[in-house]
């Protein structure tokens, strides 16, 4: 049995990998927004890039600390649901998340030229069933108890990010920091609880 020594740096260097990625790779939804705008015709300036893909970085940094405060400095008692229930419901929006700040950005960045129903179109609605799958994975394999739904949810976890990466490689850090944060959240769940699942699969 894993021990919680081990268990506790196991979640740190997923956080920590989680966050370098999905920091530094924030603007993806941004990057794809501008080039599909600039191939219907719509002319972005280089500078106005800067302060959406800031604020996506930012976004970025304020899922992870969440999760880095929910799986070491949070108290379950803040909310009826254990600690990786908590970090579980971050894996779920963090894909979300970039959905929204492709959208928001497709709003500003469309033009006459190009609407911002036909760049969202485009650009948000194609990745919808992949983000869609991936959040349906994280809730099947955190609100059932068992190892077929932590089986089944960790593979439409990462057939719905693997749809999304592939239709949108710029999407990969998002992905990536969804993914650390699910992990993540399994190694939180108590041993007492993984115990009890592992003699009801014997049983």
């Amino acid at each position: 049995m894993t021990s919680d020594n081990t268990r506790a740096r196991i979640s740190g260097a997923l956080l920590v990998a989680g966050t370098l990625t999905g920091v530094v790779l924030a603007a993806g939804p941004v990057v794809v927004v501008r080039e599909t705008a600039e191939q219907h015709g719509v002319s972005i300036d280089g500078s106005a890039v800067v302060a959406p893909a800031f604020l996506s970085a930012v976004a970025a940094l304020l899922v992870s600390l969440a999760g880095w405060h929910r799986s070491f400095v949070g108290n379950e008692s803040w909310t009826t649901r254990p600690r990786s229930h908590q970090v579980a419901g971050l894996a779920a929006v963090t894909p979300v998340i970039a959905l929204i700040l492709a959208a928001t950005w497709s709003l500003s960045a469309s033009g006459a030229e190009y609407p911002a129903v036909s760049l969202i179109a485009v650009t948000v609605l194609p990745l919808a069933p992949g983000v869609a799958v991936a959040v349906l994975g994280v809730l099947i394999a955190t609100l059932s108890r068992g190892p077929l739904p932590d089986v089944v949810g960790a593979a439409l976890l990462g057939l719905g990010l693997l749809a999304t990466v592939a239709l949108e490689p710029a999407f990969l850090g998002w992905a990536l920091l969804c993914a650390c944060l699910f992990v993540t959240s399994r190694t939180l769940r108590p041993l007492r609880e993984a115990s009890t699942e592992a003699a009801e699969a014997k049983a």
